[in-house]
């Protein structure tokens, strides 16, 4: 073999893969000074790494192209091996994380994220299967008469709805979730109350009589199992009254997270409407035994009055 320094092997630091080929296929040794340069491989590095590949023996009498395929046949293979471990360490990393033990606990941070993705996968709806109207009277202040008078005004009685539960996660609670139904403009100050939800029996008492309990008997809504609770709720019980229209109904639950309560807070509010018509004369009901929880002005504005059955007011 020819001893011979390349200058382009100076230019800059080469990895063997580079070197290799270049010094068999111009037929190049790295002499003996070049193993003073710590950017450069010497001949023994480069013997001794064809040792290591076992190509020692089948690139002598090779011609340049075919010691570049016998090469490129090597890298590729380390290359594939290389992802293959690279694959397999990604795996035992997600694998690690996945499986991190029970006993290590989210922190506070993590536990509110995961009770916010909870409740977020709640869906609830509603349907209405019928609503009985009554009338009475509201006091209204007519501003530009200055005046307050009663007026005729409509009020729910009775309603037949249904609420429907879903969930694809399993959520378990402290105590099962309250069930608020409230009508159009609520203001329950002005019947002297100070919650504004309608209706007997109370839909939150119905609910957790229906919902499952896990093995430390909490509440909970079950994944992938609907829940449908139909409800024949009427007016009364020391609570307000309301008229027809836009109506809320309002979930409030304490979720738990790694058996950690993380505190009451409201979920979406779902709208549905109770109509009204003046197509027929409803029953009057005296003023003393409603409690008109809605504000009258807008009210009487929107609907107007009533007509009233026999024997009127």
């Amino acid at each position: 073999m020819i001893t011979l320094v390349d200058s382009r092997l100076l230019e800059r630091k080469r990895s063997l893969d580079e070197l290799v080929p270049i010094a068999l296929r111009h037929k190049l040794v790295v002499v003996a000074e070049l193993q003073q340069r710590p950017d450069v491989f010497s001949l023994t590095a480069i013997e001794a790494y064809l040792l290591g590949q076992g190509l020692t023996s089948t690139l002598e009498g090779m011609n340049p192209r075919e010691v570049d395929r016998r090469l490129d046949g090597h890298r590729g293979l380390r290359m594939v091996l290389m992802s293959a471990l690279i694959v397999l360490v990604s795996g035992l990393v997600l694998w690690g994380i996945a499986s991190r033990p029970s006993s290590v606990p989210r922190s506070a941070e993590e536990r509110e994220v995961a009770a916010g993705e909870l409740l977020a996968g709640i869906r609830i709806s509603t349907s209405l299967s019928g609503a009985t109207l009554a009338a009475s009277k509201a006091l209204v202040d007519f501003l530009a008469e200055n005046d307050v008078r009663l007026v005729l005004v409509r009020i729910v009685e009775d309603l037949e709805l249904e609420i429907r539960i879903e969930t694809d996660q399993a959520v378990r609670f402290r105590e099962p979730p309250s069930l608020c139904l409230i009508g159009p403009y609520s203001a329950p100050d002005d019947a002297g109350y100070s919650s504004p939800c309608w209706g007997t029996p109370d839909m939150g008492a119905l609910l957790a009589a229906q919902l499952p309990s896990d093995g430390a008997g909490h509440a909970m809504f079950p994944a992938g199992r609907a829940i449908a609770l139909p409800a024949t709720l009427q007016r009364g019980g020391h609570r307000c009254d309301y008229p027809p229209g836009r109506w809320l109904l309002v979930v409030e639950a304490n979720p738990l997270v790694d058996g950690t309560p993380m505190g009451a807070r409201q979920l979406a509010e779902i709208a549905f409407e109770i109509p009204w018509s003046n197509s027929s004369p409803l029953p009057f009901l005296p003023v003393k035994t409603v409690a008109y929880c809605g504000l009258a002005n807008i009210v009487y504005k929107e609907q107007g009055a009533p007509q009233i059955a026999s024997p009127s007011p």
